[in-house]
This record gives structure tokens, C-alpha cells and sequence, in this order.
């Protein structure tokens, strides 16, 4: 598998959490229903997961994207990881380059 890119985020957990209580339903928009349960719905959890999110569209070229809603998860050892689809992949590649997630290649 080649690499695309590399992506790096952080986030300030407590102006994270504050966003989060402050925004009725950000979190049902940011995280699916198995990453808020995964997390126990804790600020540094789910933080750690849209650092996972976001670092994942920064190294696909995807910049200010919505992340879809494909779970970032802990792995066995409890690091965060992200998978995409191809599908999920190609829209996100074909947004970086046309501005939109319009499969081109069809």
C-alpha cells in the first residue's frame, strides 16, 4: 500500500469538550453512534478520535471536510486508528483534486 500523505492534529481537549457541551448534537455529527459508546462519550476520547479524523483528511489533501462517518477506533493496544474504504477514499482524493466527490473515474 502506498502512502497518500501524512496528516498531524491536535486538539485542546478542554476547548474540545467545551464545544462539545455547548453544541447540541456536534457530537452525533462528528462521531457514529459505536465511537461515542467506545468512548463513553469522555472529551479526551473522542478528541483523540477526531484528531484521527482530521489527520486522516490532512494527509489525503482534504482540507475544512466533513470526516464521513466511518469510526475511528482503538485498535488492541488502544491507539486510535482510521479506516477508509476505497470507495470512501476515491471522494476523498477526487474532492482534494476537483472540489467535489464526484467519482471522475466512472
Amino acid at each position: 500500500m502506498a502512502t497518500v500523505g501524512i496528516g498531524v492534529d491536535v486538539v485542546d481537549v478542554v476547548r474540545f469538550s467545551e464545544l462539545l457541551e455547548r453544541r447540541d448534537g456536534l457530537a452525533d455529527r462528528l462521531f457514529t453512534t459505536q465511537e461515542r459508546e467506545d468512548a463513553n462519550e469522555a472529551p479526551e476520547r473522542l478528541a483523540a478520535r477526531f484528531c484521527a479524523k482530521e489527520a486522516t483528511l490532512k494527509a489525503l489533501g482534504v482540507f475544512g471536510a466533513v470526516p464521513p462517518p466511518v469510526p475511528a477506533l482503538p485498535d488492541t493496544e488502544r491507539r486510535t486508528t482510521y479506516s477508509i474504504s476505497g470507495t470512501t477514499c476515491t471522494c476523498a482524493v477526487n474532492f482534494a483534486l476537483y472540489g467535489d466527490s464526484t467519482d471522475y473515474a466512472s
